[in-house]
């Protein structure tokens, strides 16, 4: 069965903000992350629950802060079962990716504090730092980048070390059934309300991220299934163009009750310059390729609808401050 590419995140419950900005870097490109807050049990046993989460995990973040030293949890606990997990990854020939983020804490003092613990064997060549400022403090954009960039780097550990012939994604700006995904780049709590500051400076830098990892891992087979607004589903064409390499098979919808469409989109790599994806349904492409040819009618130059199509209605135009004056259809 597929399963979302998922990572565990240890943390102090005091730097719950830092947390949740991390999360939410993780899950705008697509990595689902195991959180306590949002999957330990009420009133259950939590060490069993933690163990059991690391062991179902692809990889594993610290959150190191000078609050971090005085947990026990996190030394006894996690961070040597995220150690006994990557050992018997490396016994069967897999990755399991330890990292550390560091903010306000040097790279010796956690090496020292591993050893105290008898954690010595953490890895911290890869460990990722949260750059201070004045009074020793992050300021939101420097946390925002660097979350960014540890859930990049991550997306690109997991998807060297992923198998599936076709990877499927979900992008999904509303609530929908579990769908079987290996990435599910959830945007249901970025997109409402959000501002051009939240477009250009988070949503379309993760949809380019996982463009560049995907091209990095050689991955140009997806399968991609999208649900969102049409505001959403845009800048993914534009994002991920039909002269882009890809070999993309599509299907979704654009609302909870709005029409459903399906379709499939071959991408091939062209010399010609690159336009801006246009995704049609069936019935908006040429009768020559639809139902004309299926009937034996003889093919038409003219671009009429299939018969089951309705006509299209014209769809005003709008402007995006991401991808400059693009119409409803997707045509620049």
């Amino acid at each position: 069965m597929t399963r979302l590419l998922r990572a565990f995140l240890s943390y102090r419950r005091l730097d719950s903000r830092d947390a949740a900005e991390l999360e939410r870097q993780m899950v705008l490109r697509g990595l689902s992350l195991w959180r306590d807050v949002n999957d330990l049990p009420l009133g259950g046993l939590s060490e069993p629950e933690i163990r059991r989460g690391i062991d179902q995990s692809d990889a594993f973040i610290l959150y190191v802060t000078p609050r971090t030293f005085a947990s026990d949890v996190i030394w006894r606990v996690e961070v040597p079962r995220a150690i006994a997990r990557a050992r018997r990854a490396a016994a069967q020939g897999e990755r399991y990716p330890i990292v550390p983020v560091l903010r306000g804490v040097s790279v010796r003092e956690l090496r020292h504090r591993c050893v105290a613990a008898g954690c010595a064997e953490l890895p911290l060549r890869n460990a990722a730092f949260v750059p201070l400022h004045r009074r020793g403090r992050a300021t939101k954009r420097a946390r925002r980048a660097a979350f960014a960039d540890v859930a990049r780097r991550l997306l690109r550990a997991l998807l060297a070390s992923d198998r599936s012939a076709r990877l499927a994604i979900v992008l999904r700006t509303f609530s929908v059934p579990a769908r079987p995904a290996r990435l599910d780049v959830n945007w249901t709590d970025a997109v409402d309300g959000a501002d051009v500051r939240v477009w250009v400076e988070e949503l379309l830098p993760a949809l380019r991220d996982l463009r560049d990892e995907l091209a990095h891992a050689h991955r140009r087979k997806l399968s991609l299934s999208v649900h969102a607004r049409l505001s959403a589903a845009l800048l993914a064409g534009l994002v991920f163009p039909l002269a882009s390499g890809f070999d993309i098979v599509v299907s979704g919808s654009c609302g909870p009750v709005g029409r459903r469409a399906s379709w499939c989109a071959r991408a091939y790599q062209r010399r010609s310059r690159i336009g801006a994806a246009s995704a049609r349904c069936a019935g908006c492409e040429p009768r020559s390729r639809c139902s004309a040819r299926r009937d034996g009618a003889a093919p038409s130059p003219a671009r009429t609808l299939c018969a089951p199509c309705p006509p299209r209605r014209p769809v005003p135009s709008f402007r995006s401050a991401a991808s400059g004056h693009v119409d409803g259809h997707g045509n620049r």
